[in-house]
């Protein structure tokens, strides 16, 4: 278990509200990977891994039902259609409610992602921005402190936290293998 440490708690958000046009018909998040619903994989991932708690920002009742089975807070993404900033900036505000020093973001489209991977991002005392980083790419997950909420709070449209993140001279880029990172878009991609 990772402390929260500092002034405030370290806290985890996950973005589960996208639509998943690029998928087809139905909700990615409920469909399987490894034999699980790929939401839930997410949530087993988080779940008791952060003592400040966890915030999974939904739309679809089902994914909600998969994520409060883990102890998540829920926060409904609501009907304005504000992109990814909108779903982002209402995880925001929960966290920061609950007291939140840091929140790692977390997509609920990339499954497979590891506990020690989510370790390395949130490493103990460490009160900088961060960012997965892979083949040069940076990417979600992120690490954002308290003093970046502001920042987060005007951002629109599609934009996450990366828009903010990667103009930081203080960006601290973790090393994390591609193949965790790989974030589901479409059915062809890491079902099975």
């Amino acid at each position: 278990m990772i402390p929260g440490g500092g002034s405030g708690s370290l806290q985890v958000v996950v973005l589960a509200a996208g639509r998943s046009r690029r998928f087809g018909a139905r909700d990615k998040l409920t469909s399987l990977v490894a034999g699980r619903p790929m939401a839930l994989s997410v949530a087993r991932l988080v779940a008791g891994l952060f003592c400040g708690g966890a915030v999974a920002v939904v739309r679809n009742p089902a994914v909600a039902g998969l994520f409060r089975s883990r102890g998540f807070a829920i926060v409904p993404a609501g009907r304005q259609n504000g992109g990814q900033s909108a779903s982002l900036k209402r995880g925001l505000a929960r966290a920061r409610r609950r007291g939140a020093g840091r929140v790692l973001v977390l997509l609920a489209d990339m499954p497979f992602l590891t506990r020690a991977d989510l370790e390395r991002m949130a490493r103990r005392r460490v009160w900088q921005p961060a960012m997965a980083q892979a083949g040069g790419r940076t990417l979600p997950p992120t690490l954002v402190p308290r003093a970046l909420f502001p920042l987060l709070d005007r951002l629109k449209g599609d934009a996450g936290a990366g828009a903010v993140l990667r103009r930081r001279p203080d960006l601290r880029r973790v090393n994390l293998a591609a193949s965790s990172l790989i974030d589901i878009d479409k059915p062809d991609v890491g079902l099975g």
